[in-house]
Formats: structure tokens, sequence, C-alpha cells
């Protein structure tokens, strides 16, 4: 990266030229090698992506303007927070999509209807109550209010080096449990049906849990816990 100046013709310049690509920072103006960024082709971007495309078809070609028009409404009463803007009014299509594509993704699922709220009633407590390497065995316990419209959404890491501790982006949805679910829960089978490697003795594995309630589409801040293969 370059920093570079202009003459006073040229006041500003952004994007790509060949190989070189402009752009602008607090420090003042660069320049970098233009990159192609990635676009990689998991299993779970690939369903999401899927999840987009359905949630704008069905807003294009089979809601209602009554139906739209519920959602808009729904937009105004919850805006979305955004680090960089604050709160940021979202458009009825994008709130119909914030709730529509979760529930395609793990319920396969249609929100056509604006929900009245966006409630969902979060999980209260996540435990690893055993991990072992051999056999593998990883196994939860959830508590919380299990309400007829609540599910949760069971994500984990890939086996990881012990004096890693933050894992939070680096996970894999693996599942879901329903009310009636019976703890302590075995989620190995699900890990392993995956292709994921298997832990070695000392390694960690951290587990996400949020909250989903199927009729809203609404999802609650994540439960994360930890452990170490014995």
């Amino acid at each position: 990266m370059a920093k570079v100046g202009f003459s006073p013709l040229i006041s500003d310049a952004r994007g790509s030229v060949a190989a070189v690509t402009f752009s602008r920072s607090r420090s003042g103006q660069y320049t970098r090698a233009r990159v192609t960024p990635r676009n990689p082709k998991s299993g779970s971007q690939r369903a999401v992506r899927a999840g987009m495309t359905y949630c704008r078809t069905r807003w294009s070609t089979v809601l209602t303007d009554a139906q739209r028009q519920a959602w808009d409404l729904l937009a105004a009463r919850y805006p979305k927070r955004s680090t960089i803007a604050g709160m940021v009014r979202l458009s009825g299509q994008q709130m119909h999509a914030r709730c529509g594509i979760p529930a395609y993704y793990y319920f396969a699922w249609t929100i056509d209807n604006a929900p009245t709220d966006l409630t969902v009633n979060p999980p209260l407590s996540l435990a690893i109550n055993s991990f072992t390497h051999a056999p593998f065995h990883l196994t939860i316990t959830i508590t919380g209010p299990e309400a007829f419209t609540n599910a949760w959404i069971v994500q984990v890491t890939k086996p990881l080096s012990a004096g890693i501790r933050k894992w939070t982006r680096a996970i894999v949805y693996i599942g879901k449990l329903t009310g009636g679910t019976v703890y302590p829960f075995d989620i190995a089978p699900w890990y392993t049906a995956l292709g994921l490697p298997t832990p070695a003795l000392g390694q960690r594995l951290g587990v996400m849990v949020h909250a989903f309630n199927y009729t809203n589409g609404a999802i609650s801040q994540a439960f994360i816990t930890d452990a170490l293969a014995t």
C-alpha cells in the first residue's frame, strides 16, 4: 500500500484501474494491489444465498400490497443497530428477508405475513457435560423457556488448539433442538455426520446456541461455552 498525491485538477480517486485500486482512509489517499474477493461456496453459504433468492422472489411475485405494507410498518417499529451508523431503519423488504431467511434456512419455513412482534425467549444457560475424544462424545445441556415456538440453533467450532479462546466467528451450524429434548444431549453424531475432524486429546471445541422463534423469524443473542477434550 502506498500513499499518493494528486494535482489540483484531481482531488480524489476511487475504484480500480488495471491491477491498481485507489481508495481513501483517515490518513489520506492510497493505492493497493487489486485483488479479487473470495467467494467461498460452502453448503451453509449456498443455503443462505438460496434463502435470499427465495425471499426476494416471494416479495416481488407472491406477497400482496397489504402484506408488503405490513412489513414496512414492522420495519419502522424495529430499527436495526449498526456499529457504524447507529440505529438504521430497514425497508419492508429487508425486514421480510431478515425474518424469512433464517426460517427458510433452519426449517424450510415461509413467513409471508408480518408478525406482530419480534420477541424470542433466549436460553438461560448452556453447559458442556462431557467431552471425550475416544470414543468421541460431546454432550450439552440447555436450560430455558421451551415455548412451542422456540428451537435451539446449535453451532460448533472445528477442533482448536487449547490456547485459542476467541472463536465465535469460526463456527459451523450442525443442528437444532426443539421442545421435549432429553438432556444431556450428545451432539457428536451431528458433528461427525458433517465430516468435521474428530478432536484429539487436549484440543478445544466451542459450542454456540441461539434461540429461534420460527413463527416470526427472530433470533436471540448467543450463549457460548467451550471445553478441552479428555
